[in-house]
């Protein structure tokens, strides 16, 4: 019997195996099982192994990348290698980053002139941004002009 399984915490919410087990019944996969393992930490991972697991999927609730999701990743490397199968999921906001800035300027120039080199930064930085992105939109008294 080959097993599957998701794990992380919290899955109250997963649909996960309720599809799997639905397409393992309508494609007549009889020799798989999948289980929700919410497990209250990484090194929890031992249990799947004692329980003979061989795929499975680490899906993080996080929201976008940052320190706890790389924390997460970090941790779970070491067991890659004791799965047949690990897959990682990504945090919601991964494949669709979002930049907001604030308007700044208003085309005035200030007087000061620290004032000035830190608009002129925030610009640039914000050039470059838009250079690398794949669209642009402004947004100006709730008006949407799309730039790129």
């Amino acid at each position: 019997m080959r097993r599957f399984g998701l794990i992380g915490r919290p899955l109250g919410h997963s649909a996960s195996a309720a599809y799997f087990a639905a397409k393992f019944e309508r494609e007549g996969i009889a020799d798989c099982t999948y289980t929700l393992y919410e497990l209250p930490e990484i090194g929890a991972l031992e249990r799947l192994l004692a329980e003979g697991c061989t795929d499975v999927v680490v899906q993080p609730t996080h929201v976008m990348n940052g320190e706890e999701y790389h924390k997460l990743l970090a941790q779970a490397e070491p067991y890659r290698a004791r799965f047949a199968r690990m897959s990682f999921g990504r945090p919601l906001l991964t494949a669709a980053e979002v930049v907001i800035a604030r308007e700044i300027g208003s085309g005035v120039v200030p007087m000061d002139a620290g004032e000035r080199a830190w608009r002129e930064r925030h610009g640039r930085l914000l050039r470059r941004l838009a250079q690398q992105a794949g669209s642009v939109r402004r947004v100006f008294c709730g008006l949407t002009e799309v730039l790129k």
